[in-house]
């Protein structure tokens, strides 16, 4: 939740994720979501937001995360990461923000 308030209330929220996997790698759309992620941090992206899919009367929260690895990986260049499963790929692990 302390993320989830980070994110709406500072902006974009700077963060790292568990990037091995070769699921990561290849991300193309979707929301991610792994059983290969672990909570080590290996990667930098930065979170700009979150939402809320559903189908088939089940909703999925997501973060949406912007990668450096260019427009030609995910979905432009960003990734929606499942949230709210257990720290998914340790996305809470080593968030921050500056203070002005």
């Amino acid at each position: 939740m302390a993320l989830e308030q980070a994110v709406a209330t500072k902006g974009p929220i700077s963060l790292g994720v568990d990037a091995q996997s070769f699921q990561f790698h290849f991300y193309k759309s979707g929301i991610f979501a792994s059983r290969w992620c672990t909570h080590h941090v290996n990667h930098a992206m930065l979170a700009v937001g979150y939402g809320a899919e559903q189908e088939d009367n089940k909703t999925t929260n997501y973060w949406i995360l912007k990668n450096s690895w260019s427009k030609k990986w995910g979905e432009q260049g960003y990734m929606r990461l499942v949230k709210g499963v257990d720290n998914h790929c340790g996305v809470a692990n080593q968030a921050c923000y500056p203070i002005m």
